[in-house]
């Protein structure tokens, strides 16, 4: 088990499970409010030593509101960076650095291949569904919990990314939103499952849902009881 920051950039972190056997390359996924990496990995690498979720790299990117501003913003960078509003040019160059600095460097580091998942809570689950969408090549499955804000339609070319969506029913937007998208990518064939807990927006039922969520998307020809 490793955990370091990349490249020199700050902005990473980096959690790989050594559980595997040496067996390469191993699944990645990119993960939303990288800060919360380290509370995500108790439940992940408990779910990977009992063989339920795959083994996989998974590379958390700090959003813009962690720790390293010299002041406080001015704005809500981190909507800024995740929610994919006009002229986003925020959102861009982060989609962009994700996808042409993190993930090859990631690559090249620790042996993970593509297609990525992409992974996030609450808006961290906007960018994830945002990404794969816009970057169908690069992400081919997507892990999203708490989702409030979500596309109006499925991209043409992102119609094989496979979906894990899930929400709380003591949350009502963020359910109503998240259910609505996974109906729409059912209603367009896309290999997506919905499920829901008993819950509000909490990050116990985030860390719950992700290694099932990874178990499922991470797994060929995987299926989810219920």
């Amino acid at each position: 088990m490793g955990a370091a920051t990349g490249a020199g950039r700050d902005r990473l972190a980096v959690r790989e499970r050594d559980v595997h056997g040496g067996a390469r390359p191993l699944p990645g996924c990119v993960l939303a409010d990288g800060q919360s990496l380290a509370s995500f990995a108790p439940a992940l690498e408990a779910a990977m030593t009992a063989g339920t979720t795959p083994p996989a790299v998974l590379v958390g990117v700090h959003n813009a509101a962690g720790p390293g501003l010299s002041r406080p913003p001015t704005a809500d960078l981190r909507a800024l960076e995740y929610l994919a509003r006009r002229r986003s040019r925020r959102f861009t160059a982060h989609l962009s650095f994700v996808t042409e600095e993190v993930i090859p460097w990631a690559a090249s580091q620790y042996g993970a291949a593509a297609p990525w998942a992409a992974a996030g809570f609450s808006n961290g689950a906007a960018w994830a569904i945002t990404a794969a969408q816009r970057r169908p090549d690069m992400f081919g499955a997507v892990a999203a919990l708490s989702a409030g804000v979500v596309p109006h339609r499925v991209a043409r070319g992102a119609c094989q990314v496979r979906h894990y969506a899930a929400a709380g029913t003591l949350e009502p937007g963020f359910r109503r939103a998240t259910g609505a998208w996974a109906a729409r990518l059912q209603r367009a064939w896309v290999p997506a499952v919905y499920r829901e807990w008993a819950g509000g927006h909490d990050s116990w039922w985030w860390h719950t849902h992700l290694p099932l969520a990874l178990a499922w998307l991470l797994t060929p020809g995987g299926s989810l009881a219920g």
